[in-house]
């Protein structure tokens, strides 16, 4: 459990990173913004590239708990992939700013912390469950698994972008997202017409 100092440069550092960027934002920013001096952050942190990995991290494992914790094994591989988007959704409307830092950081920060998360990632459950409904058919099995899993994630990144930038409703979106995936996802003799013709 982190002490509360730490809490207070995490919530800190997840705020003004996603209001700034990582690289609009000093280690004495993040120090005022919660309270505290600079000695008494590096005590915690001895880099800002330091705190940057703890936040990914943090993230990260919020995202997983968040998706795990909404997934039973007894579900179909579709009720798994929605309560995925769900629990995405419910991620950004609620406290986004982790997964705002996630989205702006990954190229940085996920190849230093790739190795410790193995085979338990978000993208090997995608990959998983995808693999699971092509073995059930209700998953098109005429596209790889590894490429039919950019549909959720591909869903609900652009969405998540355009609604940061009040573009895309937040109101009915992970039905939308589901809807969108599923369509995608279905095999082909399954595909359903547009929502709107033209």
């Amino acid at each position: 459990m982190p002490a509360a100092g730490q809490i207070k440069i995490l919530n800190s550092a997840f705020k003004l990173f996603s209001e700034r960027g990582f690289d609009g934002v000093s280690i004495r920013d993040i120090a005022a913004d919660a309270g505290l001096t600079n000695p008494a952050l590096y005590r915690h942190y001895p880099s800002k590239e330091a705190l940057g990995l703890a936040l990914y991290r943090k993230a990260y494992d919020a995202v997983l708990e968040a998706v795990e914790g909404r997934v039973r094994t007894s579900m179909p591989a579709l009720d798994k992939l929605d309560a995925y988007l769900d629990a995405c959704v419910d991620l950004h409307r609620i406290k986004p700013s982790p997964l705002l830092f996630l989205d702006e950081m990954h190229n940085v920060f996920w190849p230093k912390v790739r190795e410790e998360y193995g085979d338990h990632t978000v993208a090997a459950l995608l990959i998983a469950w995808i693999r699971e409904g092509q073995k059930s058919g209700d998953i098109r099995g005429d596209i790889d698994a590894v490429m039919l899993s950019t549909v959720p994630q591909g869903v609900l990144s652009q969405w998540a972008v355009m609604a940061r930038h009040h573009i895309a409703p937040w109101s009915g979106a992970a039905d939308t997202l589901k809807h969108l995936m599923r369509d995608a996802l279905a095999p082909p003799h399954e595909v359903k017409p547009p929502l709107h013709s033209p």
